[in-house]
């Protein structure tokens, strides 16, 4: 999560957070508050929403400030995040868990972040996913495929960017996890349509943010 005197991000997986942190670090400002990026807690904790941080804090941090969450295409985050699920806790996905929007993650204590058993998985939705981090109160919407100069559009409206400055915004890469990324060789057109169906709610937002979908 990042804290500014003007908006408050929160990172949802596989959406590019890596990328947003190391520009707004860039700013080098004192008053911008900025979650670790390492280590088991801060893992967890850079993830949380606004309301539970809140609570946290015993004090609304999104008082008089803008909300900002990252988003991506559906299909490619599903996948993204059921790569990466397999990759460090070892959570086989199936063809049907991707046209069903499914996924596996581990069992964490929403509290402290604390793993309730490793190795145990719970199967969520990526509509839950995103409810998570109530749509309906985000005010400004970073796409992780154009996130430099999402990113780089809201804090212009705020900081005085200089050209070097905006150039080493720009040299960040997104992480990318070592599997087939063509979205064709997961999804024939008719899973792709079915897997919008079956999520309503982010079906919803990228019509909203994208003014389409990948359909």
């Amino acid at each position: 999560m990042i804290i500014t005197p003007h908006f408050v991000w929160t990172h949802m997986a596989k959406t590019g957070g890596s990328v947003v942190h190391k520009i707004i670090e860039q700013l080098d400002d004192p008053e911008i508050e900025l979650d670790p990026m390492t280590g088991e807690w801060s893992d967890y904790r850079r993830h949380e929403p606004f309301l539970l941080r809140s609570e946290k804090v015993g004090y609304d941090i999104t008082s008089e400030k803008l909300t900002a969450l990252t988003i991506r295409r559906l299909p490619s985050w599903l996948l993204s995040i059921s790569e990466f699920k397999l990759t460090t806790a070892g959570f086989k996905y199936t063809h049907n868990d991707l046209v069903e929007g499914m996924f596996r993650h581990e069992k964490r204590d929403m509290s402290d972040g604390s793993l309730n058993n490793p190795g145990d998985f719970e199967i969520s939705h990526a509509d839950e996913a995103l409810a998570f981090y109530q749509p309906e109160t985000i005010d400004i919407w970073w796409k992780q495929e154009s996130l430099s100069d999402d990113v780089i559009k809201t804090l212009r409206a705020y900081y005085k960017i200089s050209p070097i400055m905006e150039k080493e915004m720009r040299k960040f890469e997104i992480n990318v996890n070592e599997y087939d990324h063509n979205l064709n060789h997961h999804y024939t057109s008719a899973d792709m349509e079915q897997l919008y169906h079956n999520c309503p709610l982010w079906t919803l937002y990228e019509k909203k943010i994208y003014g389409d979908l990948l359909v």
